[in-house]
């Protein structure tokens, strides 16, 4: 896996090998659909997995050009199971999200890949840019849409410390997944009662 993401070429978008690994691991062991928040090569990589169980993949992305390029990457391929977006990223009151404003989602999914958004300070007032990747879990809640895991990639940023802790508070249990080439949040919702 580490070969491939080196051969993929976009070193500082790209998820980990560890990581992907565990992503493929949970959609081969899990039903539903998947959302890939930030496309890339774990769009690829959870698209070929999840054909295997006739399951669609639903990616985000929040840059045009960046959209465009893995569009005709996903066309020359000939991938048929992604789902693939351009939504620019919208402030809701304490968090950055993808807009998706008139879009449908799908009613629950399996696994949430949550390598994006890129939240940059240059752009967005401090309180956001703090809460970086705070928003698929609360923005999931707020349409009804469960899932039954979500991985975060990047732990080592210093954000992610506070996005553990607001998922934590809205019914996540987390845990941090070391592997050679990193770590990774895996969170699972916490049974009710």
């Amino acid at each position: 896996m580490g070969a491939l993401v080196a051969a993929w070429g976009n070193p500082s978008y790209s998820a980990d090998a560890g990581y992907l690994l565990h992503l493929g691991r949970l959609i081969r062991s899990g039903s539903g659909p998947v959302l890939d928040c930030g496309s890339g090569l774990s769009t690829l990589v959870a698209a070929k997995l999840a054909a295997g169980r006739g399951e669609v993949v639903w990616s985000l992305e929040q840059h045009r050009e960046w959209y465009e390029h893995l569009a005709g990457v996903i066309r020359g391929l000939g991938i048929g199971n992604v789902r693939l977006w351009h939504a620019p990223l919208r402030a809701f009151a304490d968090f950055v999200w993808y807009d998706l404003e008139g879009r449908s989602l799908p009613p629950r999914f399996g696994v949430v890949a949550c390598d994006g958004p890129a939240v940059h300070r240059s752009r967005w007032p401090p309180h956001l840019f703090q809460a970086w990747r705070v928003g698929v879990v609360p923005r999931l809640q707020q349409l009804g849409i469960p899932f039954d895991h979500i991985l975060l990639d990047d732990e080592v940023d210093k954000r992610a410390l506070g996005v553990m802790a607001r998922w934590e508070a809205s019914g996540l249990s987390l845990e941090v997944v070391e592997t050679p080439s990193g770590r990774h949040i895996l969170g699972t919702p916490s049974p009710p009662g």
